[in-house]
């Protein structure tokens, strides 16, 4: 490097010239450049262009190093750059460069630009952003799906893809109303872009903790897409502060058009790892504009026969014993994986005990319309009730019981219909024989895009003498093998989610070579599972060919337990060590990839998933599940990782 080069040559001369006056030992230090060193007009220059002043041209004079530059634009590491700055203003450049010792920054240097040039912002990016010259524009929080491919106002892109400019895809959406709880809907960013106030920009911030209102200044690289914030961030819920490092320079910008803005953060600070946060936003007029429909629950084909019974027209229905009630969002999915009394917590109900809703039914007459209510204390009230194709059950003449859910007295939790007297159908539970083992109805919460949902359970006629006669018979005499096409998914622990689909594998070896390979398949598609019945048992017997080229064949009986629909082998599963799948579970003895700390074994639980159910495994399969996160275990949600097996 020159510099040092120079400094060396001089102190030689000094010590040869002035020998007899200097110390005996003279020590550089650490760092060959000092903050004192780089300052303006020596290791770099600020300059005005000679034709056009608004165009500032950067230079660096420190040859042979990597320099750093944090200017009005954004961050640059080029020797040269040139800034586009439209309107008049004091602009600040701070200069540094990587050093044996580190990074070494310069003072800022400030700069006036007294002229106004609006040829840099009459481009179609600055429109949008702003509306154009003298104008202004506010974006909200994507809350609602405004035709933006069903993301929610934060989604997630994976680093490794490093997303462009319209060029960038999701790879994980945690769906609408993450920021809910910290009011960020009552937010919105509003760009200005005047000759007399310049590039400013307004924060309305509605989050916990957040300044309730910010101004500062921004600017877009229309040719880099980055946006960059001063004396302010890019709005964003406070309590995501700690996830990343940087939330106002240089900001990648993926998306931005009339009605949509789209934003990467890198999320660089958080215990999650490293990875790419979209913000995504919506402009305040479009959404004014747009017509909302909202999402509606999605019943299955033929569910009014399902829960109406077409011999037996009479069903007594009553509140669930290990999963009363939960909250769903309006398509109805439910917002909390409990699967038992023991999985509630106490937010202000106190205990719930079954025996306290035990009197309680509904007794609904699908052929004459009649409706019968018991209530705690075992009065009885009747009337008429319709349901129309919506789901709404609507009743005449009779009130559907109200009462309070829990211990405490001051619980706020009941079981009651909505503001209209009715309940509407949210969805339909099944059991592995595709039977209707219960329904989800909710009434809708006044304000918020929600449903307090209650589970009813109908009443059983009979109970057969062998529950697992129906299991053994659908199972009998088919093999089944890997599916290659949809290998396996992530499920929550009431059944529903997930992500993939019958295309997301198959011959696609990169989107997912964290799990799916050529050699993965490899494995898999060596792989049979056959269940042979012997008297009143049922035995299985697995065969496949390790990576490493070992082959097994095992065999054993298999234990059904019907209550919670699981299988218990003899012996482990598919084995895919020496592939990216070798985390994959082989006997559900421990929490799937993150194997944290073993468990005590389960059996693999058998999965309605994809519409798949005993009856129909010719045609669907079966999924086997292990768990692969437990919040029991100390994760951060409940997870069961599916296996899916079709017949040969």
């Amino acid at each position: 490097m020159k510099l040092k080069y120079y400094i060396y040559s001089f102190l030689a001369s000094v010590i040869i010239i002035f020998s007899a006056c200097t110390p005996d030992d003279f020590n550089l230090g650490k760092k060959d450049v000092t903050s004192d060193d780089l300052v303006e007009g020596i290791a770099f220059t600020v300059t005005p262009d000679t034709e056009n002043p608004n165009l500032i041209h950067l230079k660096s004079n420190m040859k042979g190093y990597t320099c750093l530059w944090n200017h009005p634009q954004g961050r640059s590491q080029e020797e040269s750059v040139d800034l586009q700055l439209a309107f008049p203003g004091k602009y600040t450049v701070t200069f540094g460069v990587e050093t044996r010792g580190g990074i070494v920054y310069g003072e800022p240097y400030e700069f006036e630009v007294t002229t106004t040039y609006l040829g840099f912002v009459q481009d179609d990016l600055w429109t949008y952003l702003t509306g154009g010259v003298g104008e202004s524009k506010t974006w909200i929080p994507n809350d609602y799906d405004y035709d933006l491919g069903a993301l929610g106002e934060l989604t997630y892109a994976d680093p490794s893809s490093n997303p462009e400019f319209d060029n960038w895809s999701a790879n994980w959406d945690p769906g609408k109303g993450v920021t809910d709880d910290d009011g960020i809907f009552n937010s919105s960013m509003t760009f200005s872009l005047s000759a007399e106030t310049g590039t400013t920009v307004t924060i309305v911030n509605g989050t916990e903790g957040a300044v309730a209102e910010q101004t500062g200044t921004y600017m877009l690289d229309k040719d880099a897409h980055t946006l960059t914030f001063t004396d302010c961030s890019i709005l964003h819920t406070q309590s995501w502060d700690a996830k990343a490092s940087n939330w106002k320079t240089g900001l990648k910008v993926l998306t931005l058009n009339e009605n949509f803005l789209q934003v990467a953060i890198w999320r660089d600070t958080s215990d999650e790892g490293e990875w790419w946060m979209v913000l995504n936003f919506v402009s305040k007029d479009f959404a004014d504009s747009f017509t909302k429909v909202e999402a509606e629950p999605t019943l299955p084909d033929n569910w009014k026969d399902d829960i109406s019974q077409n011999v037996v027209t009479t069903v007594k229905w009553t509140l669930s014993s290990k999963t009363p009630f939960n909250w769903t969002d309006l398509t109805g999915a439910l917002s909390n994986s409990w699967s038992s009394l023991a999985d509630y917590p106490d937010w202000g109900w106190g205990t719930l005990d079954p025996a306290q809703w035990a009197n309680f039914s509904m007794t609904l007459n699908s052929a004459d319309k009649t409706v019968e209510f018991s209530d705690l204390a075992g009065n009885q009230t009747s009337g008429t009730y319709d349901l129309d194709d919506k789901g709404f059950y609507t009743f005449t003449g009779v009130s559907l019981p109200t009462f309070t859910l829990g211990s405490s007295s001051t619980s706020w939790l009941s079981f009651h219909a909505d503001d209209n007297g009715q309940l509407r159908v949210l969805s339909i539970v099944k059991d592995a024989l595709g039977n209707v083992a219960g329904m989800w109805v909710g009434a809708r919460t006044t304000g918020k895009p929600e449903y307090t949902a209650y589970l009813l359970i109908p009443s059983s006629a009979s109970t057969p003498t062998d529950p697992s006669a129906d299991w053994k018979k659908a199972l009998a005499g088919k093999t089944f093998v890997p599916d290659v096409n949809w290998f396996i998914d992530w499920i929550n622990f009431d059944s529903t989610g997930g992500w993939t689909s019958e295309s997301t594998f198959g011959d696609d070896y990169v989107t997912n070579s964290w799990v799916w390979t050529a050699d993965v398949r490899q494995v898999a598609e060596s792989a049979s599972l056959t269940f042979e019945q012997s008297g009143n048992d049922i035995t299985a017997i697995l065969d496949y060919t390790k990576f490493d080229g070992t082959k097994v064949n095992v065999s054993g009986k298999v234990d059904i337990d019907t209550e919670v629909s699981a299988l218990t082998f003899d012996f482990p599963m598919v084995d895919y060590t020496g592939t990216p799948g070798a985390w994959l579970s082989v006997d559900n003895s421990s929490r799937g990839a993150y194997f944290t700390e073993p468990l005590t074994q389960k059996e693999w639980l058998f999965i309605s998933h994809g519409d798949s159910n005993l009856s129909n495994i010719a045609t669907k399969g079966i999924w086997l599940g292990a768990i692969s996160n437990a919040k029991s275990a100390g994760d951060g949600k409940d997870e069961i990782l599916v296996f899916h097996w079709i017949v040969k």
